[in-house]
């Protein structure tokens, strides 16, 4: 049975049928119709988790079960936006409670360190519970497009909020959160299906699609005090959206693939530089390729790793060796430390396309030299002689000027 959000008992009290194209004449989709229904809104009841600040993992403060008013006050409240400098600074929240389970990343780490407990919340995939409230992120659209939107909702009668973020005044267009309530419990993979189908057939597709993520968190209402003419807020009277049974099982829409086959012109080098990642740590490939410096900036995390599948696709990495390092970088080197469902979304982006000899080649020689160089330095050539001396072997071949700077001559010493 469908899990719904408790005492919302059958009562639909308003319909609407429109035609999207009505309304977004420059929409590709056109003609798709939606039959939206909502339920009253006074026993709608919704939870959030609050944090400090843009990177904080420990919940600062949680409210259960709260009505659709109490929930704005904390994420948007009548009396105006919260003053804060530094987009660091701005509280951020899940639309959700979190469970207790195992710290994870960092925030074990440092658990250990302070001998605290091990088992507890945090701003996780593995920590998240299920919501009742769809959140929207809305990055550099238009004010038309966002009337368009505000109208839809109006007419289908369903309740929102809307207030500008952070950045609003500094970066172009307009830039701004939304948040719907539905009537429907959802979990991780459920909140996505819903997120991505109320996108499509409310939000004419201009929400982030990295919204669809349950764990991605957001900021309330805040602006610092020299942009405060920029922001803006309002709320709509309506009722709880009704999700159809097709938001609740349409799955993730694949990306697009173009397959193209990578057409090798010197074989033996392309195998010998295979060779050389497959015996490369992941740390290493980071390190050669330059991605150990650790991001900060909410969206420059995922493009961080998004570039970076990229660069290890264009090196000719196996794909699952590529989620790998993407996996390490994201957990490693992002601040937060990135989810996994993120992640894994970013680093198979480039899946199907074209690797670079001239990529492999670099990377593979820059990896040998690392090996050699430290067993030159140490006297220990116990890794090179376990490879099958395939480092060494590479740049002899293919970068003997290498080898010359390493103080080799003709093979030797």
């Amino acid at each position: 049975m469908r899990d719904h959000v408790p005492d919302l008992v059958n009562q639909v009290n308003h319909t609407l049928t429109f035609d999207i194209n009505t309304y977004a004449h420059s929409c590709d989709k056109k003609y798709i119709t939606a039959s939206l229904q909502v339920k009253p809104i006074g026993l709608w009841r919704g939870s959030i988790t609050l944090f400090k600040g843009q990177f904080s993992t420990l919940p600062s403060l949680e409210i259960v079960g709260a009505s659709w008013s109490a929930l704005l006050e904390f994420l948007a409240p009548k009396a105006g936006p919260k003053i804060v400098y530094l987009k660091t600074n701005v509280p951020y929240f899940l639309p959700c409670q979190l469970r207790e389970a195992p710290l994870r990343g960092k925030t074990l780490s440092y658990a250990k360190l302070q001998g605290l407990p091990l088992v507890g919340k945090q701003r996780s995939g593995s920590h998240l519970t299920s919501s009742s409230l769809l959140l929207f992120d809305l990055d550099s659209i238009r004010v038309v497009h966002l009337e368009r939107i505000k109208a839809r909702l109006e007419q289908a009668g369903i309740a929102a909020a809307c207030w500008s973020s952070h950045s609003i005044g500094v970066k172009p267009g307009v830039r701004c959160r939304l948040i719907i309530p539905v009537d429907y419990s959802l979990d991780a993979p459920l909140y996505s299906s819903a997120h991505q189908w109320v996108n499509e057939h409310v939000m004419f597709g201009l929400a982030d699609q990295t919204g669809s993520n349950l764990s991605q968190c957001q900021g309330v209402w805040a602006v610092p005090k020299d942009r405060l003419e920029h922001s803006f807020r309002w709320v709509l009277e309506g009722g709880v959206l009704v999700l159809p049974n097709e938001a609740l099982r349409q799955p993730a829409k694949p990306r697009p693939i173009a397959t193209t086959e990578l057409v090798v012109e010197d074989q033996p080098k392309f195998d010998a530089g295979q060779q050389v990642l497959a015996i490369a740590t992941n740390i290493e490939i980071l390190k050669a390729i330059k991605f150990t410096k650790t991001v900060v900036d909410g969206a420059g995390r995922e493009n961080a790793v998004l570039r970076l599948a990229g660069l290890l696709r264009s090196a000719c990495l196996a794909e699952g060796r590529i989620g790998a390092v993407c996996a390490l970088f994201g957990g490693e080197y992002c601040q937060p430390a990135l989810d996994n469902c993120v992640i894994q979304s970013r680093a198979e982006r480039y899946a199907g396309q074209s690797g670079s000899e001239a990529t492999l080649s670099m990377i593979a020689r820059d990896l040998a030299t690392v090996v050699v160089k430290q067993a030159v330095a140490t006297g220990d050539w116990q890794r090179v002689d376990d490879a099958g001396n395939v480092p060494f072997q590479y740049l002899a071949t293919y970068h003997g000027w290498v080898l010359g700077q390493l103080g080799f001559k003709g093979g030797s010493v």
